[in-house]
């Protein structure tokens, strides 16, 4: 059905499969009509009638027709709001038909098409059309309206019937057939579409995929490298520098063998210790100094024995609490804060006494490191922390970031001649029990979720609500950062051995009293004119050193 109505196609064209079907329709449509008219009025210019006027009226006719499917027809589907020219057309049509037939049955070759144009109407119109076209075409095979006489009108209502029930039959397969197809093929190109879009949503997923790989990649690198630089800090630069101290004090005693080689031994225990703890930091297992004691608490007195040793200024350890093992992210945190706050007050402080306090809570582990030394300004310092060119000011700047990582926090308290309080908190989470011999991990001894629920608490909920949040991430596991949990030097059931108590700290003019103790095994009270570490950890409250004269 060609034309330049026949050419508009619907306003959102049909998908491929629904498209092939249509075209062959259409040409269908286009061309029989005029192949009927055609061999019909072919057939009556041929075999007659041969009277001028009926001749005349069937090449009339037959034009009209052709003129009328030209320029009316409706291609199919009907594209939306033309339904009315497709009722129109199929009308013109049907009367075309009746018209030629009652010239000449020989029309009822073109009669045949008009079951064709019946997929062009709504449903509601199918049938009246396919009626009067099998009435047509009932008139056509009797041989014409001359032939209804006698037994002419029998045969002709027996002709209709037929027609409408075959014609109309094979008619309505054809249309229910087309739409089952056309439905079909909607269907295949909505999956093929699913399929596309599907193949489009894999091809981002994965490009999204190998992107959060190498973005994982590179926070893995960076994390190792931010352990690393924490590592290289805390190990080989203290250590060199405690080296080199060493090695200036011997070369100023050259006149004295036995100081002079008391530095020496002194720079060769150093080295010795820095390589094994660079090689420790390597393989990213805990501190020496952790590895040998059961807990943190003995680990702070050796480290600060053997500073006291390297560096000739005296330090107090104080532990205040239930001391309790830790994760072991928690304690090479608080490890490695005391290592650096000690090494900062040798390099910087010049202060004559020295302090670590650590204080375990329900809540919270705090490690104090305080001196009497010249103190600086703390706003200042934070400014310009780990924007030195010359590498100083990385320490603070490690330090805050390890205890992030645990969930911690640091604070310093600090003023030009008033000394250097610094201040560190973790989260008290307790570190998981070893598992009894013969006893599955994670599996609890008979007896203990009962006296738990005795006692209020329920174990399978875990630690309390305030210490999971402060101990997110790396605490979840007992490990931080890159570090694995390696074996202790003795069982972690066994108590923290005893901690000395070296004379209290006495600044220079201080008749300050130094607070009473909290917990019963704490040393008994200090002379007149010292200080102590404090217990109470709030910042309101916290002291610091007094003011030198």
């Amino acid at each position: 059905m060609a034309g330049p109505q026949a050419q508009d196609r619907p306003a959102e064209p049909p998908p491929g499969g629904e498209q092939a079907a249509d075209d062959r329709f259409r040409q269908l449509q286009h061309l029989l009509p005029y192949g009927g008219l055609a061999v019909s009025l072919a057939l009556v210019l041929a075999l007659g009638p041969h009277h001028p006027r009926s001749v005349a009226a069937a090449v009339g006719l037959s034009a009209a027709a052709a003129l009328w499917h030209r320029f009316m027809a409706v291609p199919y589907p009907p594209p939306a709001g033309r339904q009315g020219q497709a009722i129109a057309y199929c009308a013109g049509v049907l009367l075309f038909i009746a018209g030629l037939v009652l010239l000449s049955p020989y029309f009822g070759f073109f009669g045949f098409t008009g079951y064709l144009q019946v997929a062009l109407l709504p449903r509601w119109l199918r049938p009246p059309a396919i009626a009067v076209n099998a009435a047509a075409m009932a008139l056509s095979q009797v041989g014409g309206i001359g032939h209804l006489h006698g037994g002419g009108a029998a045969a002709y209502a027996g002709l209709v019937v037929v027609n409408l029930l075959v014609a109309g039959a094979i008619t309505y397969q054809g249309i229910e057939e087309d739409q089952r197809s056309r439905r079909r093929a909607r269907m295949v190109d909505e999956l093929a579409e699913a399929n596309r879009k599907l193949r489009e949503t894999m091809a981002e997923n994965a490009g999204l995929h190998a992107q959060l790989v190498t973005q994982a990649r590179e926070a893995g690198v960076l994390d190792e490298r931010q352990r690393m630089a924490g590592e290289i800090h805390d190990t080989l630069a203290q250590g060199l520098t405690g080296i080199v101290t060493q090695l200036e004090a011997a070369d100023r005693f050259d006149g004295e063998p036995l100081r002079r080689a008391r530095h020496m031994a002194l720079a060769r225990r150093l080295a010795r210790e820095s390589l094994a703890e660079a090689r420790r930091s390597v393989q990213a297992l805990r501190p020496g100094p952790l590895d040998a004691a059961a807990h943190l608490p003995g680990a702070l007195a050796d480290l600060a024995e053997r500073w006291t040793q390297t560096s000739g200024i005296a330090v107090r350890v104080e532990v205040t609490g239930d001391a309790v093992p830790l994760p072991p992210a928690l304690e090479v945190v608080l490890f490695r804060t005391a290592q650096e706050g000690l090494a900062n007050i040798a390099k910087h402080a010049g202060a004559s006494r020295a302090g670590l306090t650590l204080s375990y809570t329900h809540e919270v582990v705090v490690l104090d490191v305080l001196d009497d030394g010249a103190g600086f300004d703390a706003s200042a310092a934070a400014d310009r922390a780990g924007r030195s060119e010359d590498g100083h000011g990385y320490g603070l700047t490690a330090m805050r970031q390890r205890l992030r990582q645990v969930g911690g926090a640091l604070a310093i308290e600090s003023a030009p001649g008033d000394g250097t309080a610094l201040s560190a908190s973790v989260p008290a989470v307790p570190a998981a029990p070893d598992p009894e011999p013969g006893e599955a991990p994670g599996v609890s001894a008979p007896g203990t979720d009962a006296a738990a629920r005795e006692n209020g608490t329920d174990p399978s909920s875990g630690p309390p609500a305030h210490a999971a949040d402060q101990a997110s991430g790396p605490l979840a596991h007992g490990t931080g950062p890159a570090l694995g949990p390696p074996p202790y030097g003795r069982s972690r059931t066994e108590p923290p051995r005893a901690l000395p108590h070296p004379a209290p700290i006495r600044p220079r003019g201080s008749s300050r009293r130094a607070p009473r103790p909290r917990n019963r095994d704490a040393p008994p009270p200090a002379a007149p004119g010292s200080w102590t570490m404090p217990c109470d950890h709030s910042p309101a409250r916290r002291r610091r050193p007094p003011r030198r004269p």
